[in-house]
Parts: structure tokens; C-alpha cells; sequence
């Protein structure tokens, strides 16, 4: 019996674990990412035109990505983006679009596809953060399944917003003054590293050559240009920060 709790506690983590490298896998490569119908903007773009509108300098771009790692101040950043837009959407301030993911017209989505049906048939209500961090809704499946067999999603549809709508979202927005410390990519990059690498902090054994290096290759692989990676100098301003301590 033990060994059985075992084995789902480690199918659980798995899936877990499968699911936030998806989540990684898709903010990362925006190269992939759906073309909308004509006069629409993919919602994923949508959110990092807020996120730049909002933050200005402080939106260094990789938020979602530390949003799936639980990194705390982009992660933030991130979450305060998607609050801002579910709470205009909720408002009336747009409509959210959807498209079949095989491709096809932007239609609204429809009222029905925004609860969740429960095993006694009770509708429960998504959360409009949801929806908008997803970026996709799936086509609720009418029919009933048989006793005993395994429930299928209906279609995926992508997200978006028409390109017109976004416009007058972002004129409504004004810049907040940078909540972090530091007043550059670069600083803000070394912030969120240090929280990537060292949640608990940093360790005193670490040699500053290599504390540097972990930073530098850290940035690397979160899409950081190899020319614009922080410099030694960067890197020791931006832990006196608050905000990396």
C-alpha cells in the first residue's frame, strides 16, 4: 500500500514537473506561436505589451517563464499583468477572442466554455486569471462519457484580443515607477537569477568568479543576449539591491 502512494505521489510530481516545462517550453519560443485572424493580436503578445506598458524598463520579457518557476519578483510582475487584463475583461473594457487552433475566424468566447461541470453536473466558474495566463480554452465536451471511461478535452482554441481593443487597453495604462531596485535589464536579469539559482540565498562559500559565472549562464539560457550579459560591476550594484538579499 505504501509503495503504491509512492508510485502516485511520484506520477503527481512528474506531471507536475512535465506541465511547468510545457509552460517554460511555450513562453520561451514565441516564434511558435499561433498567427492570429487579421485584425487580432495572439493574447501571449498582448500580455507582454502590457507587461512593457506597465513596467516600462522593468519588464525584462522572461516574467512568464519565472512565473512557472515560482521566481518571486518577475513572477510577480508576471501575475499583476494577468490581473490587470482579467480584471478589464471582466469590466467589459474588451472582448476576448477565440480560434480554432487548426486555424479559422475570431469569434467571442462563448459564455459556456468559462465553467468547469463538476461529477454532480454543477457549473463551476473558471477564473478569468486562468483563462488569460493560459492564452487557450478548449471546447467543453457535450456528451457524456460512458461509465468507466476516460473523459476527453474537446478542441483547443488559442486566445486573443482584436488589435484595436489592445490599442486603447494600453493608452488607459501608465507606467508604474519600476518596483525594482535596479534601473536597467541587466540589473533586473541579475535579480531574477539570484532568485532562479539561490532561493535561500546565496552561499558564502560561493566564489564571486563563480557566483558571476551561474548568474551570466543563467541569463544565457533565459534568452539574454551573450553581448548584452551583465558585467562583473552590473552584477555586485545589483545584489546591494533589496531585492536580491
Amino acid at each position: 500500500m505504501v509503495r503504491k502512494l509512492e508510485n502516485v505521489a511520484q506520477i503527481i510530481e512528474r506531471r507536475k514537473k512535465d506541465s511547468q516545462q510545457r509552460i517554460q517550453d511555450f513562453w520561451a519560443n514565441p516564434d511558435n506561436w499561433p498567427t492570429p485572424p487579421f485584425g487580432h493580436v495572439f493574447l501571449a503578445r498582448g500580455i507582454q505589451d502590457v507587461g512593457q506598458r506597465k513596467y516600462g524598463a522593468g519588464w525584462i520579457g522572461n516574467e512568464p517563464v519565472a512565473w512557472s518557476r515560482k521566481e518571486r519578483t518577475a513572477a510577480g510582475r508576471f501575475k499583476a499583468v494577468i490581473d490587470e487584463i482579467a480584471t478589464r475583461w471582466e469590466a467589459g473594457e474588451f472582448i476576448l477572442k477565440c480560434w480554432p487552433e487548426k486555424g479559422g475566424p475570431a469569434e467571442p468566447v462563448p459564455t459556456q466554455w468559462l465553467f468547469f461541470s463538476s461529477i454532480d453536473d454543477q457549473k463551476i466558474p473558471r477564473k478569468p486569471s486562468a483563462v488569460v495566463a493560459s492564452c487557450s480554452i478548449r471546447q467543453p465536451v457535450e456528451r457524456t462519457p460512458p461509465p468507466g471511461s476516460r473523459t476527453r478535452g474537446g478542441e483547443l482554441f488559442w486566445l486573443g484580443i482584436e488589435r484595436a481593443s489592445l490599442k486603447v487597453l494600453l493608452n488607459t495604462l501608465s507606467v508604474q515607477t519600476n518596483p525594482l531596485p535596479a534601473s536597467s535589464p541587466s540589473k533586473n536579469a541579475v535579480v531574477s537569477a539570484v532568485e532562479a539559482l539561490w532561493p535561500s540565498g546565496i552561499p558564502t562559500s560561493l566564489k564571486a568568479k563563480d557566483r558571476n559565472d551561474q548568474i551570466r549562464n543563467w541569463c544565457l539560457l533565459n534568452g539574454h543576449s551573450r553581448n548584452a550579459l551583465p558585467s562583473t560591476r552590473t552584477i555586485v550594484r545589483a545584489l546591494k539591491s533589496p531585492a536580491s538579499t
